[in-house]
């Protein structure tokens, strides 16, 4: 019990996928999802395809990220440099879910396949134009735009019409 955390899903994102004519929010899964809520998560309603894409890019997309720059760092260095004491807090947090398993990691890849290689393109077309930009306005421009994720943040939404009374 000494790990066990009473505010685990505090504030935590449920994403439902329910099929057109289903009704999650009724009978056995409305009263799960009333267990849910009580333990604070909020619960969300959307199409699979939606979840598909948005979790290529809140959930796939970082793990990518990780895993790349990782590699690189071992590319680059070595794999005994001891780069996480000399980066600091920054590299380990960007770092921390490189160490994820790629047996999971397969199979997400292989049936998300497409929203990944999207969410992947549009990073690189982004780092490009930074990487383009290092000595113009537009660097500062991204720096704005980035800031943009931190003030102001998206929680999703129940679907209240579907809801038991």
């Amino acid at each position: 019990m000494g790990f066990a955390d009473p505010d685990l899903f505090q504030g935590a994102a449920w994403f439902l996928t329910p099929t057109p004519e289903q009704n999650a929010y009724h009978g056995l899964s409305g009263e799960f999802l009333e267990w849910v809520e009580k333990l604070g998560a909020r619960i969300a309603s959307m199409d699979a395809d939606e979840h598909d894409r948005l979790c290529a890019w809140i959930s796939h997309l970082p793990q990518m990220i990780s895993t790349a720059i990782a590699a690189a760092l071992v590319d680059e260095y070595g794999e005994d440099a001891p780069l996480l004491e000399a980066g600091g807090r920054a590299l380990r947090e960007m770092t921390r879910i490189s160490a994820s398993p790629y047996s999971m990691w397969r199979d997400i890849a292989l049936t998300n396949k497409k929203n990944i290689g999207q969410a992947l393109l549009k990073l690189e077309q982004r780092l490009a134009h930074i990487r383009e930009n290092l000595d113009t306005r537009e660097l500062a421009i991204e720096f704005e735009r980035a800031h943009h994720l931190r003030k102001t943040e998206v929680k999703p939404q129940r679907t209240r019409s579907k809801r038991r009374n």
